[in-house]
């Protein structure tokens, strides 16, 4: 999909200048049935005053709030903060890109006449999922969560050719982590990621989960791909059950 972006200025911080775009990364409304369905996102790039030679730059998936009561509204809150973005680009003398309002909320599905946030929001997209599995492969909020990412690196790699910036490393907290890994599967610009979340090894329902992942097809496919760039890499084990197949 071609890039929708333009540049909002510049900012300040300390010895990091803030380039700030305003970009649309897509319209999604699987079945027509989720409002507001084009997504918006404020992508800032952060640069230190004396940044080392390197093709890499990190990408944070960063949350924030721009449809408030059905109305456009500016961040009202980003997990990353605009301190500790300059103080990563400083501190490592790198290129930092923050996305924000990653997944858009609020969100309203079908009829259902409440508008939803968070992991409301994420749990209702797979609702939407499960009642109609094979029609609606694509009605997960993760998928454009992921798809805004890499709209995201597109814009960077546009923006930082002076820089000669050309690959991402992704990082972002709980489902914001969950999105790198989406990001790093499926986006060939994303060389590594770095993602928390929360720890769930070893819990007895995960197995439960990962089966119930296996019946949706697009999902045994991102384990499938997750699989063979961990192999290229030769940093990670096999994934059971996936890598048989």
């Amino acid at each position: 999909m071609p890039m929708d972006y333009h540049y909002e200025g510049d900012d300040i911080q300390a010895d990091v200048r803030v380039k700030k775009y305003r970009m649309i990364s897509q319209s999604w409304s699987p079945g027509g049935l989720v409002q507001p369905a084009q997504w918006q996102h404020n992508v800032d790039i952060y640069l230190p005053a004396h940044p080392i030679k390197s093709l890499h730059a990190l990408m944070v998936v960063n949350n924030g709030t721009n449809y408030l009561n059905g109305v456009i509204k500016a961040n009202v809150h980003n997990e990353f903060s605009p301190d500790m973005l300059a103080s990563i680009a400083r501190t490592t003398k790198a290129g930092v890109i923050s996305v924000s309002n990653i997944p858009n909320q609020y969100l309203t599905y079908g009829a259902d006449n409440k508008p939803l946030k968070e992991d409301d929001n994420v749990a209702r997209s797979w609702s939407l999922f499960m009642d109609n599995p094979p029609l609606r492969t694509r009605a997960s909020v993760h998928i454009p969560m992921a798809t805004a990412v890499s709209q995201a690196i597109r814009v960077a790699k546009q923006e930082l050719k002076a820089q000669g910036i050309t690959r991402f490393i992704v990082t972002g907290a709980s489902k914001w982590g969950w999105t790198s890994w989406l990001a790093f599967i499926t986006d060939p610009d994303v060389d590594a990621v770095v993602p928390y979340c929360y720890r769930l090894a070893g819990y007895a329902h995960c197995a439960n989960a990962y089966v119930s992942l296996l019946r949706w097809q697009l999902a045994h496919r991102f384990l499938s791909l997750l699989s063979a760039r961990c192999r290229q890499n030769h940093q990670y084990p096999r994934i059971s059950g996936v890598d048989e197949n």
